[in-house]
């Protein structure tokens, strides 16, 4: 879950250890408020990988661990 306080673009990305990109879960403008979004990692294997937010021209990166 994610909240923005106003209507704005919003892109959040999972990359792998290597810097590859493995998906795009969303890119496009959202209005303001609480937001949630469902995610199967299917067809990708454990281990860790980061996922960067972007919204209002501020990025953020964070580490998670998918366990199978």
């Amino acid at each position: 879950m994610y909240c923005i306080p106003s209507s704005t673009k919003v892109k959040i990305q999972i990359y792998n250890l290597k810097g590859q990109l493995v998906g795009t879960l969303i890119n496009e403008h959202k209005p303001a408020g609480y937001h949630t979004i469902d995610w199967n990692a299917k067809g990708l294997s454990s281990g860790i990988y980061f996922y960067k937010f972007e919204a209002e021209g501020k990025t953020l990166i964070k580490k998670m661990i998918i366990l199978r």
